[in-house]
């Protein structure tokens, strides 16, 4: 229930947040809701510190940040070529959703792998990054990059994969082992949250209208898999965090600067 609980009021303080003078001006001025996704940050933490919990239990702690910047470092490459592939864009909804699932389950197991070798990996080539385009230039891609840094993928890991995966795994263990980490229905059911958030489209719910996204639920709990391993792989929340957010934000980048057209691929 804690688990559901810090979701539920994550998601309605960004609503309340949503029709504030203050979110009508960023709008205006900025056109990134800062406030509103501030709201995934400031909300889990404050639970935490109202209900007198420890923050390293939830993954937010500097120990063993040795371990979980070696595996950014290991999966970091790789991860960017497979999360920049969303920059792709199917000749079909379905084919483009049942290509983000793959990545997702890709990039699962191929983190397992990477993380069980001693010796890291050469880096990989990322050819994928010049699939990113079009340009609207430089203030607008640095707002971006903030956005992506610190207002979606650490606020994101906190709220996901820090408060409801480690809540939901104290409530159901972590009876299962996959590649070196201990596993369970807590992973797993914070991954469908996390897809639900993306199916509930908030913008247009904020914006006083219903129009669910239900193709993104299946798409983000197959990206959410790795990131969930990665949590409990490594202990914390800031692998995946770092691995969350960068390649949004170097594709944001390239989308607005690089003067190329976007590709197309057909997958069925």
């Amino acid at each position: 229930m804690d688990a559901l609980f810090v979701f539920g009021s994550a998601v309605a303080a960004a609503g309340a947040i949503h029709i504030t003078p203050l979110a009508e001006w960023q709008r205006r001025v900025t056109m990134w809701p800062f406030a509103e996704n501030a709201t995934t940050l400031i909300v889990p933490l404050v639970w935490v510190f109202l209900t007198r919990r420890k923050f390293a239990d939830y993954g937010l702690t500097a120990a063993g940040i040795g371990d979980q910047l070696r595996a950014t470092a290991r999966c970091g490459a790789p991860f960017a070529a497979f999360a920049l592939l969303n920059s792709v864009n199917s000749a079909s909804q379905l084919g483009n959703v049942l290509y983000v699932m793959a990545l997702g389950i890709g990039a699962l197991f191929l983190f397992g792998f990477l993380l069980r070798k001693k010796a890291l990996p050469s880096a990989a080539a990322v050819p994928c990054l010049f699939l990113a385009l079009a340009g609207d230039g430089i203030p607008r891609a640095a707002g971006g990059v903030i956005f992506y840094m610190i207002f979606v993928g650490p606020a994101e890991e906190v709220l996901f994969r820090g408060i409801i995966q480690s809540r939901l795994n104290h409530a159901f263990g972590r009876p299962f082992s996959f590649f070196g980490a201990k596993w369970g229905w807590g992973g797993i059911i914070a991954c469908v949250l996390f897809g639900l958030s993306h199916v509930i489209n908030e913008p247009a719910l904020f914006a006083g209208y219903w129009r669910p996204n239900w193709w993104a639920g299946p798409a983000m709990f197959c990206l959410a898999l790795p990131l969930a391993y990665l949590r409990e792989r490594t202990g914390g929340v800031l692998a995946p965090a770092i691995l969350h957010c960068w390649p949004q934000s170097i594709a944001f980048v390239l989308r607005t600067l690089l003067p190329v057209h976007p590709i197309t691929i057909r997958i069925l």
